[in-house]
């Protein structure tokens, strides 16, 4: 049975969007637009969706932890910006996402904190 995928690679494509920087003045459709997905979409987008928000709770909470590390290694020496790890960490998680949207597989991140199960 070949299930309905285009919600599900939408949702990824906006993750990507997202963090290139494409839709930076409209942010809210990177977060509102997969929240409709989840609530209205059938089990597959909503699996989709559910995985995409915990990758972004995760690049969150990457990117405060890359900002206090800044901070802090900052006193003692200069250094190079380590928030962009969060936003490597989300595109990468992005491009496998919609690699397993556009094959028709369900996608559990390894690397993500299961906040929503």
């Amino acid at each position: 049975m070949k299930q309905n995928n285009t919600l599900a690679v939408i949702v990824w494509v906006i993750g990507l969007l997202g963090c290139s920087g494409f839709i930076n003045e409209f942010g809210f459709f990177a977060l509102l637009i997969p929240l409709l997905f989840w609530l209205f979409g059938n089990k597959f987008t909503k699996q989709h969706c559910k995985a995409y928000f915990n990758v972004l709770i995760t690049a969150v909470i990457l990117y405060f932890l890359g900002y206090v590390l800044n901070w802090l290694i900052g006193l003692f020496t200069e250094t190079f910006d380590l928030t962009f790890i969060a936003l490597i960490y989300f595109a990468l998680m992005s491009i496998l996402g919609l690699i397993f949207a556009l094959q028709n597989k369900r996608y559990k991140p390894i690397l993500s904190a299961n906040v929503l199960k």
